[in-house]
């Protein structure tokens, strides 16, 4: 994010601004450490991971998907390996190059594959109601998804879908009806933040999945990504 951040990737130019071109190239180097140092801790653990990068198989035209690389993620599952993707730099047929976020993989990777459960993996508890450093913040325990808002399969991060109808209903874990949602990302984020996560949540949701938002490295984090009933006091967001 800062590489990409600093040198405007997210905004194209590679034809035309050295920056950008050079931006580029930094940027899938530091994106691909870290995907090879989450592929060797996978390993590590037992599993035969292959890290497999968006770059060259994955499009975008105005930074949405036009052409993605789920044949390779399905012929490597059926060969019995487990494959770890990432958020890019990649091409984008309108801009020159853009910034897919892991968060569009993902989404991506559910209109193919329709898994009955998808966990995003945070830094903090789950979704708030506003950012959680700030007074009152509360944590979002449910938000309801409207089937039928959003005739792109997208909503907005106040809630609404594109035609400004109510997109989901979010609830507190007393079950409390929270009006509004206000959500901030990081200054070198260049893949939209939380908005972006509740967007494409809520457009997973409508693929059937049921969504888990919780702390990696935590308890709630570890039971996110099972199979089956959550317990009672897990503390996360459930987006369904």
């Amino acid at each position: 994010h800062h590489v990409a951040a600093s040198t405007g990737v997210a905004a194209g130019g590679i034809h035309t601004c050295g920056t950008v071109l050079h931006g580029f190239a930094a940027t899938r180097a530091s994106v691909t450490k870290l995907n090879a140092a989450v592929v060797a801790a996978l390993r590590a653990a037992g599993l035969p991971a292959v890290g497999l990068s968006p770059c060259g198989a994955w499009t975008t035209r105005d930074r949405r998907v036009v052409a993605d690389g789920c044949a390779a993620v399905a012929a490597l599952l059926a060969a019995g390996l487990v494959p770890v993707l990432h958020g890019d730099a990649v091409l984008d047929e309108a801009l020159g190059c853009t910034i897919l976020s892991g968060d569009l993989v993902i989404t991506s990777l559910c209109r193919r594959f329709r898994p009955p459960l998808v966990a995003f993996l945070t830094n903090v508890a789950g979704i708030y109601d506003r950012p959680p450093d700030q007074p009152g913040a509360q944590l979002i325990s449910r938000l309801q998804v409207d089937a039928d808002a959003g005739s792109d399969g997208t909503s907005g991060s106040d809630g609404t879908s594109g035609s400004g109808e109510p997109a989901f209903t979010a609830y507190t874990r007393q079950g409390q009806v929270v009006d509004s949602l206000r959500t901030s990302s990081a200054a070198h984020d260049t893949t939209g933040g939380v908005a972006t996560k509740i967007r494409e949540a809520a457009a997973v949701a409508r693929l059937g999945a049921e969504v888990r938002i919780a702390r990696a490295g935590t308890a709630a984090g570890k039971a996110a990504a099972q199979p089956g009933p959550l317990p009672p006091d897990w503390e996360g967001t459930v987006v369904r």
